[in-house]
């Protein structure tokens, strides 16, 4: 009996481990701009889905849209037209020792913030950046909008993304691919 529960036991320190190693605090996730391989992107972008979850396509296609975002929604910073700056990062789970006092809303905005700010999402001094972090296992996706891209993005806006992001992915039977592209 003492050999079962060892077992037992064993197993599921492996499973917890292996949870574990998928998961992320956000001084983890590689900056795609200087990381790109470990992001799953060919050359740099502002795309990081380490564990794969999107599909290869999709990913391409996400950097396509914020390149066409950056190119085409553009605004005045520092008196000259600039595009805002977007970032999309997707992760199998957040650490479960980030913000862990925290509920799932207010880590996935705490994730946002501090992955936009360790890459410098946005312009300097012009408050630009946006953020969409897409936690899997975790099933939560936050949009954080700096201040300055509240502009186009507003809040009511934000949530209707996610909302629609959210119905997507439901009626894609849990594939992450067309309603992340949505998204963005």
């Amino acid at each position: 009996m003492a050999l079962g529960y060892k077992l037992i036991l064993m197993a599921s320190v492996v499973s917890l481990a292996s949870s574990v190693s998928s998961s992320w605090m956000p001084s983890d996730i590689p900056n795609p701009v200087a990381y790109p391989q470990e992001c799953l992107m060919p050359h740099p972008s502002r795309v990081c889905d380490p564990n794969g979850a999107l599909s290869t396509s999709t990913r391409k296609r996400v950097q396509s849209l914020i390149e066409l975002i950056e190119t085409n929604v553009t605004h005045s910073c520092n008196g000259k037209m600039v595009g805002y700056q977007v970032a999309v990062v997707v992760v199998n789970r957040m650490h479960p020792a980030f913000q862990k006092h925290y509920d799932k809303v207010d880590r996935a905005e705490e994730f946002a913030i501090k992955i936009g700010d360790t890459w410098g999402v946005g312009h300097r001094g012009c408050e630009d950046g946006i953020v969409l972090f897409v936690s899997k296992l975790d099933r939560i996706a936050f949009i954080k909008t700096a201040p300055g891209a509240r502009e186009v993005l507003p809040d009511n806006a934000v949530s209707y993304v996610i909302r629609e992001m959210t119905s997507t992915i439901k009626a894609n039977r849990g594939s992450l691919n067309t309603g992340v592209e949505g998204a963005v």
